[in-house]
């Protein structure tokens, strides 16, 4: 995929940025963790730069969710993967979006036969009060087993912090002297059954928390023009060409595209404020370091008025998330 080149003076100068309350947490492509708090000017570095033990490599984070657990426990979660074949899967936890500590770690299942282990995507679902998460294995042929297995695995979580495994579905994408097999369709992953279907991806399928927000209050839906889609059954996610930002300020009405040269990955909003992020992707869905790429937003006269705010990174933003403080959340309940 080519890498267009970006410039929009308008990301590049803050204009009078004044409102209270909520915390967002965005991850960039170089595995780093911002956080805004509504009422600030800037964002700051909250961490990340996590190494994996298999790989050396820094995480990359991909997935983010939020929840006030309880009714009383803001808890944020960030999921990401090592990379390569000795790679791990991880889960990240943070009381307030700053602070963050590993929960979690998918461990190599056969380590003889490993080709991918990875975290890519993570859904709080309100009905059963519990945080999922996708998983993926990927094992080569052995002389015990001729077969080449794609593995989705559901990960669960009462509370972001202690995850295990819910169920698990095995794919044959290849038989070892049978080059004429052909694998079966798996479109469907574990972890759709837990997302909304207010957004759907290019599979038809609900997309995980951390790319899109609805306010169910005011009815507004805020999400990228170009939805990325979970890849189930090799595991990961597809960005596709980044576009604009889609606005629906009620049900039923008629979108907006709002900034179509903004190319936008994820958006998140909490007590009537909203961030979006982006910026472009390379080849095969990696992301390119080609810009800054962050616009902070806040509601006006009944529709959303667009200011700039980029943090300090020089990568696209590829998931976000929105939440309460906990000083804020306990005064809630």
């Amino acid at each position: 995929m080519p890498v267009r080149p970006f410039s929009q003076d308008v990301l590049t100068r803050v204009i009078n940025v004044h409102w209270g309350g909520g915390i967002v947490v965005a991850a960039d492509n170089a595995g780093d963790i911002y956080r805004l708090k509504f009422g600030d000017k800037e964002w700051e570095r909250a961490g990340g730069g996590f190494i994996d033990s298999g790989t050396g490599n820094t995480v990359a984070l991909v997935g983010s969710s939020y929840a006030l657990v309880d009714d009383e426990d803001p808890t944020f979660v960030m999921v990401g993967y090592g990379g390569g074949g000795d790679g791990l899967g991880h889960i990240y936890a943070s009381k307030d979006g700053l602070r963050w500590d590993e929960v979690f770690t998918l461990e190599q299942e056969q380590p003889d036969r490993n080709l991918n282990t990875i975290i890519f995507a993570v859904v709080w679902e309100e009905s059963t009060n519990t945080f999922w998460a996708a998983g993926h294995h990927e094992l080569a042929p052995s002389e015990d087993d001729r077969r080449r297995l794609a593995i989705d695995l559901l990960f669960s979580s009462p509370n972001g912090i202690a995850w295990s495994e819910s169920a698990r579905h095995e794919t044959v994408v290849g038989i070892l002297d049978e080059p004429g097999y052909v694998p079966p369709d798996y479109t469907e992953g574990l972890l759709v059954e837990h997302c909304s279907d207010k957004v759907t991806d290019d599979l038809g399928n609900g997309v995980p928390d951390g790319f899109y927000k609805y306010d169910s209050s005011n009815e507004i839906l805020v999400r990228p023009e170009t939805i990325p889609t979970m890849e189930y059954l090799v595991g990961g996610i597809s960005y596709g060409f980044p576009a604009g930002v889609i606005v629906t300020y009620e049900t039923g009405s008629t979108p907006e595209v709002a900034i179509p040269d903004f190319p936008v990955i994820c958006a998140a909003g909490v007590e009537g404020r909203w961030v979006i992020g982006g910026g472009q992707v390379g080849g095969e869905g990696e992301a390119s370091s080609s810009c800054e790429a962050a616009i902070q937003v806040i509601a006006s006269g009944g529709r959303i008025e667009w200011k700039p705010l980029n943090p300090p990174g020089d990568g696209p933003l590829l998931t976000m998330v929105a939440g309460a403080e906990a000083a804020e959340a306990e005064a809630e309940g």
